[in-house]
């Protein structure tokens, strides 16, 4: 994930229905509760710990576990390790099961969640998937804007007790937005399970985190999603970065109840990409 400065030659504006947005990038780190716990870590073990004991490690979330292979990730555990807050992401819900199982008596790491995938993207998919969950752990149910979300959306609200895995990559803009105008109206947290997530979009189908973060502030204000979609699509910085530069310790409180975390592949490159853009102080 890189930093994705603004195109050249592309003139900055102003983004309508985002608050403090500008075409002035602005100055100074954003406040520290819109970072804290921000970034899912999809690298290895060894990188973790480095990425926990590193100045940013504030902005360090769970370790992303692939069930398959949680018997090398349970080798490399070390007595060093207490209360790892890891993430079992797996398509299948008998490997996740076992996985879970295997670490179930460990208190070295800490099970905040496990990430699935849905049957179908439908009303009976999402219920076939609630019926066999039986994990103790919050359930991160995979949405993908395609025909079928709305359906599975109304079914995990109604439900109560489960969570969004979001992915936009290759949805259209107005089809993002709608997820998100919808995740927001249903009181639906969420975390974003894109594959090299960018921090700032670079077309139409490929979305960065510094957009869904204005985006959901931009939902919260009170825009509806035709509103949303040119702020999901925003391929410049200083649109978005002015935005979040202005947000208040309780805007960003409110935006990272719904948006709690952001998968990375690379956790140290993507805290590069906030220091370069002025968002963090760094080192």
């Amino acid at each position: 994930m890189t930093s994705s400065p603004a195109s050249p030659g592309v003139p900055s504006r102003a983004l309508d229905d985002l608050p403090g947005s500008s075409p002035d990038a602005g100055s100074g780190p954003v406040v520290p509760e819109l970072m804290e716990g921000l970034l899912d870590d999809a690298g290895t073990l060894e990188r973790h710990r480095e990425h926990r004991a590193a100045w940013y490690g504030e902005c360090v979330g769970p370790l992303v576990v692939p069930a398959d292979a949680v018997e090398p990730f349970a080798a490399g555990l070390t007595a060093r390790e207490h209360a790892l807050p890891i993430l079992l992401s797996g398509r299948d819900r008998q490997v996740v099961r076992e996985a879970r199982d295997l670490l179930a008596e460990d208190d070295r790491i800490d099970l905040v969640g496990v990430r699935l995938p849905l049957p179908a993207t439908s009303a009976d998919g999402a219920e076939r998937l609630l019926a066999t969950l039986d994990f103790t752990a919050p359930a991160w149910v995979e949405l993908r804007p395609e025909p079928g979300w709305g359906d599975v959306v109304r079914v995990l609200a109604a439900d109560g007790a489960e969570n969004v895995a979001l992915v936009l990559d290759g949805a259209a803009p107005q089809d993002a937005a709608s997820v998100v105008r919808t995740l927001v109206d249903r009181d639906l947290s969420f975390r974003i399970a894109d594959t090299g997530l960018p921090l700032v979009s670079e077309d139409a189908g490929h979305y960065g985190l510094l957009n869904a973060l204005c985006a959901v502030r931009a939902a919260l204000n009170g825009a509806d999603e035709t509103a949303l979609a040119p702020i999901l699509a925003e391929t410049t910085a200083a649109p978005l970065t002015s935005a979040l530069r202005r947000m208040s310790a309780a805007d960003a409180a409110v935006t990272r109840a719904f948006v709690v975390a952001a998968q990375v592949e690379d956790v140290a490159a993507t805290v590069a990409g906030w220091v370069e853009l002025g968002l963090l102080p760094g080192d």
